[in-house]
């Protein structure tokens, strides 16, 4: 219920603006940079990357406060 509250207090609002995903997954060493508004819909074909992007996103919920704490332990069981 608390959650659903501050969702909603949040409306409008984009806690991230951009994400470039590199050597993650199927996103090369180009790298792909991507824009995000407060509403993002995902379509492509299969195997586009539209399910790493949330994996992605999965990991960042996962490691709140540093990203580089996994890193550091070598904890790549989601790759």
């Amino acid at each position: 219920m608390k959650h659903t509250k501050k969702l909603n207090g949040m409306k409008g609002k984009r806690l991230f603006q951009k994400l470039k995903l590199q050597n993650f997954l199927s996103y090369g060493s180009q790298g792909e940079e991507i824009e995000l508004q407060s509403l993002n819909v995902l379509i492509g074909a299969n195997g586009s990357g539209k399910y790493n992007l949330i994996e992605a996103f999965g990991i960042l919920k996962a490691t709140p406060t540093d990203i580089m704490i996994p890193i550091r332990h070598q904890n790549f069981d989601w790759l």
